[in-house]
């Protein structure tokens, strides 16, 4: 089942939406920097 997430950067001021069949390997993947230029790799928080 896929799944719709939104998260905010207090930081960017910024939402970011984003949809996912595994939610807890996509937070992880968020929040190790695994994408090179994505939003959370800019927004750090």
């Amino acid at each position: 089942m896929k799944m719709l997430y939104i998260l905010f950067s207090k930081s960017a001021g910024q939402y970011y939406v984003g949809i996912t069949s595994n939610f807890e390997e996509r937070i992880a993947k968020h929040q190790n920097g695994s994408y090179k230029n994505a939003f959370t790799k800019k927004a750090n928080d």
